[in-house]
């Protein structure tokens, strides 16, 4: 899940090539999902089930063999 700055602009294809320059294949990114907020807990944590929630139907319908 990504959230850009305010102004900035950024493709899938560059955030994945950005981290796949500094992780291994087994630990970057398959998909990116832009958003707008990430939600998060008072304590400023990431409200990780909220984002599963939020994008579930997208999650089954990318992936599907035609």
């Amino acid at each position: 899940y990504v959230v850009l700055n305010e102004g900035a602009q950024a493709t899938e294809a560059e955030i994945l090539e950005h981290c796949r320059a500094r992780m291994t294949f087994e630990k970057s990114p398959k998909v990116v999902v832009f958003g707008t907020e990430i939600p998060v807990t008072s304590t400023g944590k990431y409200q990780r089930l909220k984002l599963r929630e939020r994008f579930a139907d997208w999650q089954h319908t990318q992936f599907k063999k035609s």
